[in-house]
Protein backbone atom coordinates (compact mmCIF):
# COMPACT_ATOMS: atom_id res chain seq x y z
CA UNK A 1 0.00 0.00 0.00
CA UNK A 2 3.15 2.51 0.34
CA UNK A 3 3.75 2.11 -2.70
CA UNK A 4 0.69 2.55 -3.78
CA UNK A 5 -0.11 5.75 -2.20
CA UNK A 6 4.04 7.22 -2.65
CA UNK A 7 2.74 6.91 -6.61
CA UNK A 8 -0.76 9.24 -5.81
CA UNK A 9 1.68 11.77 -3.47
CA UNK A 10 3.83 11.85 -6.82
CA UNK A 11 0.88 14.26 -7.70
CA UNK A 12 -0.85 15.09 -5.33
CA UNK A 13 0.24 17.18 -1.71
CA UNK A 14 -0.56 15.46 2.01
CA UNK A 15 -2.70 18.80 2.31
CA UNK A 16 -4.68 18.34 -0.71
CA UNK A 17 -6.69 15.51 1.34
CA UNK A 18 -9.75 17.11 2.33
CA UNK A 19 -10.32 14.57 5.46
CA UNK A 20 -9.73 15.27 8.81
CA UNK A 21 -6.66 13.58 9.91
CA UNK A 22 -8.61 11.64 12.60
CA UNK A 23 -10.81 10.09 10.08
CA UNK A 24 -7.31 9.09 7.93
CA UNK A 25 -5.79 7.11 10.76
CA UNK A 26 -8.58 5.26 11.15
CA UNK A 27 -8.38 3.58 7.71
CA UNK A 28 -6.61 0.47 7.52
CA UNK A 29 -3.76 0.70 6.71
CA UNK A 30 -3.69 4.27 8.46
CA UNK A 31 -3.91 7.31 6.08
CA UNK A 32 -4.78 5.14 2.92
CA UNK A 33 -5.77 7.32 0.04
CA UNK A 34 -6.91 3.94 -1.61
CA UNK A 35 -8.81 2.83 1.04
CA UNK A 36 -11.32 6.57 0.46
CA UNK A 37 -10.63 6.86 -3.35
CA UNK A 38 -10.31 3.38 -4.48
CA UNK A 39 -12.57 1.48 -2.08
CA UNK A 40 -13.59 -2.20 -2.75
CA UNK A 41 -16.69 -3.33 -4.29
CA UNK A 42 -18.61 -6.39 -3.56
CA UNK A 43 -18.55 -8.91 -6.19
CA UNK A 44 -22.35 -10.40 -6.29
CA UNK A 45 -21.34 -13.38 -8.65
CA UNK A 46 -17.87 -14.41 -6.84
CA UNK A 47 -18.50 -15.41 -3.41
CA UNK A 48 -16.34 -13.75 -0.57
CA UNK A 49 -14.90 -11.64 -3.48
CA UNK A 50 -14.34 -7.67 -3.69
CA UNK A 51 -12.69 -5.77 -6.39
CA UNK A 52 -11.03 -2.46 -6.08
CA UNK A 53 -12.95 0.78 -7.86
CA UNK A 54 -10.54 2.41 -10.03
CA UNK A 55 -12.76 5.63 -11.27
CA UNK A 56 -10.70 7.43 -8.35
CA UNK A 57 -13.81 9.78 -7.46
CA UNK A 58 -13.49 12.59 -5.52
CA UNK A 59 -15.63 12.82 -1.67
CA UNK A 60 -18.59 15.54 -1.71
CA UNK A 61 -16.21 17.35 0.39
CA UNK A 62 -13.39 17.90 -1.98
CA UNK A 63 -13.15 21.08 -4.19
CA UNK A 64 -13.19 19.64 -7.78
CA UNK A 65 -10.96 21.64 -10.14
CA UNK A 66 -11.47 21.50 -13.60
CA UNK A 67 -8.61 19.00 -15.05
CA UNK A 68 -6.15 21.71 -17.35
CA UNK A 69 -5.56 18.80 -19.07
CA UNK A 70 -9.10 17.37 -20.14
CA UNK A 71 -9.17 19.46 -23.73
CA UNK A 72 -5.47 18.93 -24.10
CA UNK A 73 -4.83 15.87 -27.60
CA UNK A 74 -4.77 12.48 -26.19
CA UNK A 75 -1.09 10.95 -25.16
CA UNK A 76 0.47 8.35 -23.17
CA UNK A 77 2.88 9.10 -20.66
CA UNK A 78 6.02 6.78 -19.81
CA UNK A 79 5.43 6.52 -16.34
CA UNK A 80 8.32 3.80 -15.73
CA UNK A 81 10.22 7.07 -16.01
CA UNK A 82 11.33 10.32 -14.08
CA UNK A 83 8.34 12.30 -13.95
CA UNK A 84 10.08 15.12 -16.12
CA UNK A 85 10.53 12.25 -18.79
CA UNK A 86 6.73 11.23 -18.33
CA UNK A 87 6.45 12.31 -22.42
CA UNK A 88 9.42 10.99 -23.55
CA UNK A 89 7.87 8.92 -26.16
CA UNK A 90 10.19 8.84 -28.29
CA UNK A 91 12.64 6.36 -25.76
CA UNK A 92 9.61 3.90 -26.28
CA UNK A 93 9.89 1.44 -29.77
CA UNK A 94 7.29 2.12 -32.51
CA UNK A 95 6.25 -1.46 -31.74
CA UNK A 96 5.48 -0.92 -28.13
CA UNK A 97 3.39 2.14 -28.74
CA UNK A 98 1.65 0.68 -31.58
CA UNK A 99 0.53 -2.47 -29.27
CA UNK A 100 -0.22 0.02 -26.38
CA UNK A 101 -2.56 2.33 -29.24
CA UNK A 102 -4.23 -0.43 -30.50
CA UNK A 103 -4.98 -2.04 -27.40
CA UNK A 104 -6.97 1.64 -26.25
CA UNK A 105 -8.39 1.80 -29.73
CA UNK A 106 -9.97 -1.78 -29.32
CA UNK A 107 -11.39 -0.67 -26.00
CA UNK A 108 -13.31 2.08 -27.46
CA UNK A 109 -10.84 4.80 -27.00
CA UNK A 110 -10.79 6.15 -30.93
CA UNK A 111 -9.02 9.23 -30.03
CA UNK A 112 -5.98 7.14 -30.06
CA UNK A 113 -6.45 5.98 -33.95
CA UNK A 114 -4.52 9.13 -35.42
CA UNK A 115 -1.12 8.72 -33.35
CA UNK A 116 -1.59 5.07 -34.27
CA UNK A 117 -1.66 6.02 -37.91
CA UNK A 118 1.56 8.69 -37.40
CA UNK A 119 3.75 5.23 -36.31
CA UNK A 120 1.63 2.73 -38.61
CA UNK A 121 4.56 3.49 -41.41
CA UNK A 122 7.12 2.21 -39.38
CA UNK A 123 5.65 -0.91 -38.00
CA UNK A 124 3.96 -1.78 -41.17
CA UNK A 125 8.06 -1.85 -42.93
CA UNK A 126 8.92 -5.38 -40.82
CA UNK A 127 9.11 -8.06 -43.13
CA UNK A 128 6.09 -9.73 -42.03
CA UNK A 129 3.74 -7.80 -40.93
CA UNK A 130 1.67 -9.14 -37.66
CA UNK A 131 -2.17 -9.78 -37.94
CA UNK A 132 -2.71 -6.10 -35.33
CA UNK A 133 -0.41 -3.97 -37.95
CA UNK A 134 -2.65 -5.46 -41.17
CA UNK A 135 -5.83 -5.01 -39.24
CA UNK A 136 -5.05 -1.70 -38.57
CA UNK A 137 -3.78 -1.01 -42.09
CA UNK A 138 -6.66 -2.75 -43.26
CA UNK A 139 -8.98 0.08 -41.62
CA UNK A 140 -6.78 2.78 -43.15
CA UNK A 141 -8.02 2.01 -46.65
CA UNK A 142 -11.13 1.06 -45.60
CA UNK A 143 -11.53 4.64 -44.36
CA UNK A 144 -10.21 5.99 -48.23
CA UNK A 145 -13.46 4.43 -49.36
CA UNK A 146 -12.28 4.20 -52.61
CA UNK A 147 -12.35 1.17 -55.20
CA UNK A 148 -8.37 0.89 -54.64
CA UNK A 149 -8.29 1.36 -50.77
CA UNK A 150 -11.03 -1.70 -50.79
CA UNK A 151 -9.21 -3.58 -52.52
CA UNK A 152 -6.28 -3.07 -50.51
CA UNK A 153 -7.82 -3.67 -47.02
CA UNK A 154 -9.52 -7.10 -48.79
CA UNK A 155 -6.18 -7.70 -49.14
CA UNK A 156 -4.89 -7.21 -45.91
CA UNK A 157 -7.66 -9.24 -43.89
CA UNK A 158 -7.33 -12.20 -46.05
CA UNK A 159 -3.67 -12.01 -44.75
CA UNK A 160 -5.33 -11.96 -41.31
CA UNK A 161 -7.03 -14.93 -42.16
CA UNK A 162 -3.93 -16.57 -43.32
CA UNK A 163 -1.81 -15.94 -40.62
CA UNK A 164 -4.77 -18.14 -38.98
CA UNK A 165 -6.85 -17.75 -35.55
CA UNK A 166 -9.40 -14.90 -36.60
CA UNK A 167 -11.39 -13.37 -34.12
CA UNK A 168 -15.46 -12.28 -34.23
CA UNK A 169 -14.17 -8.13 -35.43
CA UNK A 170 -12.25 -9.47 -38.09
CA UNK A 171 -14.57 -11.97 -39.48
CA UNK A 172 -17.09 -9.07 -39.32
CA UNK A 173 -15.10 -6.61 -41.02
CA UNK A 174 -13.94 -8.66 -43.98
CA UNK A 175 -17.99 -9.22 -44.48
CA UNK A 176 -18.66 -5.71 -44.68
CA UNK A 177 -15.94 -4.96 -47.11
CA UNK A 178 -17.20 -7.60 -49.74
CA UNK A 179 -20.27 -6.18 -48.88
CA UNK A 180 -19.20 -2.48 -49.89
CA UNK A 181 -17.71 -4.51 -52.93
CA UNK A 182 -20.49 -5.86 -53.63
CA UNK A 183 -19.95 -9.74 -52.66
CA UNK A 184 -22.52 -10.53 -51.32
CA UNK A 185 -22.11 -14.24 -51.21
CA UNK A 186 -18.76 -13.81 -50.15
CA UNK A 187 -19.88 -11.58 -47.56
CA UNK A 188 -22.54 -14.89 -47.01
CA UNK A 189 -19.76 -17.77 -46.76
CA UNK A 190 -17.41 -15.26 -43.96
CA UNK A 191 -20.79 -15.12 -41.84
CA UNK A 192 -21.81 -18.41 -41.73
CA UNK A 193 -17.86 -19.07 -41.10
CA UNK A 194 -18.28 -16.55 -38.51
CA UNK A 195 -21.69 -18.18 -37.14
CA UNK A 196 -19.91 -21.62 -36.44
CA UNK A 197 -16.64 -20.29 -34.57
CA UNK A 198 -18.73 -17.77 -32.41
CA UNK A 199 -22.43 -18.56 -32.15
CA UNK A 200 -23.00 -16.21 -29.62
CA UNK A 201 -22.55 -12.91 -30.86
CA UNK A 202 -25.47 -10.78 -32.25
CA UNK A 203 -23.85 -9.30 -34.52
CA UNK A 204 -23.25 -11.91 -36.70
CA UNK A 205 -26.94 -12.72 -36.84
CA UNK A 206 -28.16 -9.26 -38.14
CA UNK A 207 -25.49 -9.07 -40.47
CA UNK A 208 -25.73 -12.90 -42.24
CA UNK A 209 -29.45 -12.10 -42.46
CA UNK A 210 -29.03 -8.50 -44.13
CA UNK A 211 -26.26 -10.71 -46.18
CA UNK A 212 -29.33 -13.39 -47.30
CA UNK A 213 -31.94 -10.48 -47.83
CA UNK A 214 -29.44 -8.80 -49.86
CA UNK A 215 -29.53 -12.18 -52.05
CA UNK A 216 -32.83 -12.53 -51.76
CA UNK A 217 -32.87 -15.35 -49.81
CA UNK A 218 -35.67 -14.48 -47.58
CA UNK A 219 -36.10 -18.00 -46.34
CA UNK A 220 -32.31 -18.73 -45.71
CA UNK A 221 -32.74 -14.98 -43.65
CA UNK A 222 -35.58 -15.93 -41.68
CA UNK A 223 -33.81 -19.11 -40.27
CA UNK A 224 -30.99 -16.96 -38.83
CA UNK A 225 -33.31 -14.52 -37.67
CA UNK A 226 -35.17 -17.53 -36.15
CA UNK A 227 -31.95 -19.03 -34.65
CA UNK A 228 -30.72 -15.25 -33.32
CA UNK A 229 -33.92 -14.29 -31.87
CA UNK A 230 -33.77 -17.55 -29.71
CA UNK A 231 -30.58 -16.22 -28.44
CA UNK A 232 -31.04 -12.73 -28.48
CA UNK A 233 -35.32 -12.47 -27.92
CA UNK A 234 -34.42 -8.46 -27.08
CA UNK A 235 -32.42 -7.66 -29.97
CA UNK A 236 -34.17 -4.88 -31.82
CA UNK A 237 -32.56 -5.35 -35.00
CA UNK A 238 -33.25 -8.83 -35.36
CA UNK A 239 -37.40 -8.26 -34.43
CA UNK A 240 -37.14 -5.65 -37.44
CA UNK A 241 -35.15 -7.74 -40.24
CA UNK A 242 -37.53 -10.89 -38.95
CA UNK A 243 -40.48 -8.39 -40.06
CA UNK A 244 -38.74 -7.09 -43.05
CA UNK A 245 -38.53 -10.68 -44.43
CA UNK A 246 -41.44 -11.78 -43.35
CA UNK A 247 -43.28 -9.24 -45.41
CA UNK A 248 -40.87 -9.49 -48.36
CA UNK A 249 -41.91 -13.42 -48.26
CA UNK A 250 -45.34 -12.15 -48.00
CA UNK A 251 -45.71 -9.96 -50.67
CA UNK A 252 -42.81 -12.11 -53.20
CA UNK A 253 -43.35 -13.95 -56.92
Amino acid sequence: MDHYRAQCLRCHIRQSCRAQPAARQATTPPDDCLACHMPKRTVTTIAHAALTDHSIPARPSADVQPSARRNQKPELLLLTAHPQDWNRLDTVPPSVLFQAYDSLIGEGHQEFEPLLQQILPQVAAAPHARPPVLRALARAEFRRNTSDGNRKALDYMKQVFRAGDPNVDDYLFLANLYTRTTQPKEAVAILEKARTASPYFREIYENLAAAYMELGQYGDALKVLGKGMELFPDDATLRALQKKANSATLTGP
